[in-house]
């Protein structure tokens, strides 16, 4: 987006409806002031490019026309919920893994050797498996999971789709309690600044995307497909899965050799996606609904210059 003068919102403000993509709209913010700023710059926003579309302000906001940009009127809007409860539970459980992923911060520290590093990195994937598995339970408990395998052939449901994005928003806010906890609990120590740093990737030993929870590679072996910006932490996550070979058919070939341009030894290599997983925050999507909703597509041709995706 070009920021200027007929801009309907301001960089700074559209940096706001940034930090409250993924589910920190409704499940992150604790303050309900931030959420209503938020939700009054992306209004702003989204009526500036229906109009700019040309899309019928009735048929595009529904029952909210006429609405839209007064908050007040749109919360007296009848609108199901879905998960009664749910929201209120999920940030419970959010503020308690924030203060278990200080309190093991602490623990970790406290260690007098060289190994306080490498036990605070420990500390900090336990806890994160654990509030994944509690974050789990907590969905189940809520009829949110286990979610249905929808037909390949077919688009998920409105409601199969709506589930999905509630386990989404579920993992992401619990996954951003962990990791927010543990920033906290290595601020005040200068020896750990190196983890701080947004450049640091993952686990300084092991590497990126070591897995501490064991049941998404005991079923068979996965390989790694790309690299991504985590939507709960913004490090580094890593998308497991798989990757088939076929001859690509093309029709254009190299004159002479008979070679494709754009396959090398005309192969395609198909992968997909069937795992996502961050070491830092332990974000696990191993649904694939769930990695729909996170905007990971489901099959895409596979190159290793590829390998970061944003």
């Amino acid at each position: 987006m070009i920021w200027g003068k007929n801009a309907p919102i301001t960089q700074q403000q559209f940096a706001v409806i940034v930090e409250g993509k993924d589910g920190e709209t409704h499940l992150g913010w604790h303050h309900a002031s931030s959420a209503d700023r938020g939700l009054q710059y992306a209004v702003t926003l989204i009526e500036a490019i229906r109009a700019d579309l040309k899309a019928p302000s009735a048929v595009f906001w529904g029952p909210y026309d006429g609405i839209f940009a007064d908050l007040d009127k749109v919360k007296k809007v009848a609108v199901p919920a879905l998960r009664p409860g749910l929201e209120d539970a999920v940030e419970a459980l959010a503020r308690r893994e924030f203060e278990n992923a200080m309190s093991a911060t602490d623990t970790a520290f406290d260690r007098k050797d060289s190994s306080a590093y490498v036990a605070t990195w420990t500390a900090l994937q336990t806890v994160g498996a654990v509030a994944q598995r509690q974050a789990v339970r907590l969905l189940t408990e809520y009829d949110v999971l286990p979610l249905a395998l929808q037909p390949v052939s077919h688009a998920p449901t409105r409601m199969m789709f709506l589930r999905a994005q509630d386990a989404l928003a579920v993992k992401q806010s619990v996954a951003r309690a962990v990791f927010n906890g543990f920033m906290e609990g290595c601020a005040s120590r200068p020896s750990m600044g190196g983890l701080l740093k947004p450049s640091a990737r993952g686990n300084p030993n092991t590497g990126v995307g070591t897995l501490v929870w064991p049941a998404p590679v005991s079923r068979r072996v996965l390989s790694e497909l790309a690299l991504a910006s985590c939507s709960a932490c913004h490090k580094v996550a890593v998308i497991y899965g798989g990757i088939t070979e076929e001859d690509c058919g093309c029709e254009v070939r190299e004159c002479g050799s008979g070679a494709c341009l754009d396959h090398p030894g005309d192969v395609v290599r198909w992968a997909y996606p069937e795992l996502y997983y961050c070491s830092w925050c332990s974000l696990t999507l191993d649904h694939p609904g769930e990695l729909e909703a996170a905007n990971i597509r489901l099959t895409f041709e596979w190159e290793r210059e590829d390998y970061w995706k944003e």
